[in-house]
């Protein structure tokens, strides 16, 4: 989870629904079908450089055994390109589930608001326009543009509040 969470990343959780977890979902499983294709394809590589860098006979030409030389260095080098893209896409698949366990106590803490408030941030960023939603606030509930906002600030500070508390998710679940 982000030690930190910004008003922005909130409406950006509230404004898209499902389609930012699915998306991120999406890509989490691609990375790990990478990760493992990479896995797989690191030991087929390594036989393949490793049988062609067998020592053969020995020969009497001066500097014939170099080239054995320059395939372990091959070797080494892909070897060690690998580790890095395998790493880099370890770190890659952490980040970005730490962003979806964001995703989900932010979720939470949207189910843990009191109704008005609950109803104000999801009509306002609902829409995709802020003002459509202001606008749909007043129609269906008599809330002022300030009333709104009022109620809006009001909702992403108690998201926040419940978001740094040192309550786990399931805690949080069990409050619901």
């Amino acid at each position: 989870m982000f030690n930190e969470i910004t008003d922005e990343f909130i409406i950006k959780v509230l404004s898209s629904g499902d389609e930012l977890t699915d998306e991120i979902s999406k890509i989490i499983r691609q990375k790990q079908m990478e990760l493992i294709n990479q896995k797989n394809s690191v030991s087929i590589k390594n036989d393949l450089i490793r049988a062609a860098s067998l020592p053969g006979r020995k020969s009497d030409i001066p500097g014939a055994s170099e080239g054995v030389h320059d395939l372990q260095r091959v070797l080494d080098d892909y070897e060690r390109l690998n580790r890095e893209q395998i790493r880099y896409i370890a770190s890659y698949l952490d980040k970005l589930n730490e962003q979806l366990e964001t995703i989900n106590r932010i979720k939470i803490c949207i189910e843990l608001l009191d109704d008005v408030e609950k109803t104000v941030v999801t009509t306002i960023y609902h829409h995709r326009k802020f003002v459509d939603g202001v606008e749909e606030l007043n129609l269906r509930y008599g809330y002022s543009k300030t009333t709104a906002m009022r109620y809006r600030k009001s909702a992403l500070t108690h998201i926040k509040n419940l978001y740094n508390s040192s309550n786990s998710n399931i805690q949080l679940i069990n409050k619901l």
